[in-house]
């Protein structure tokens, strides 16, 4: 079995090249496919297709692309002094930590009436947030 990415029907979209090519073309939403070709819509309504030969890889999130640049940015300088100076110019996003007690408030705010038990429901936006969440001496 083969570790080679292929969109499957219902893929947002997704991104290929031919082999041999530097360029990654972005194509929609996949709505078919055959054992040859991968069939998706395009943005003007038309139907496009494109040969299972290509190289295709998942439309690159935020992450992965500041992923391949902070990988780009270490095996590219010799010193970490260098490695350094090159992260603070390249501006990563820095995600913001919440702390649980926003989280409290806010459920309670917009969904309070709704929900009977606005405690499990942070735990469960905890849980999903992850190292978002901030630890509080309070909580």
């Amino acid at each position: 079995m083969s570790d080679r990415y292929i969109p499957k029907i219902g893929d947002e979209g997704f991104e290929w090249r031919p082999e041999f090519y530097d360029i990654w073309f972005k194509r929609g939403k996949v709505i078919a496919e055959t054992d040859k070709q991968i069939v998706f819509l395009k943005t003007n309504g038309e139907i496009g297709t494109v040969s299972k030969k290509c190289s295709f890889r998942p439309i690159p999130t935020k992450a992965d692309v500041e992923r391949e640049q902070l990988n780009k940015i270490i095996n590219d300088n010799v010193s970490w002094v260098d490695v350094v100076n090159e992260i603070q110019k390249a501006g990563f996003t820095i995600p913001k930590k919440v702390k649980r007690s926003e989280l409290n408030a806010f459920l309670d705010k917009w969904y309070g009436e709704w929900l009977d038990d606005n405690d499990m429901a942070a735990d469960e936006l905890c849980e999903l947030l992850g190292d978002l969440v901030e630890d509080e001496a309070n909580d």
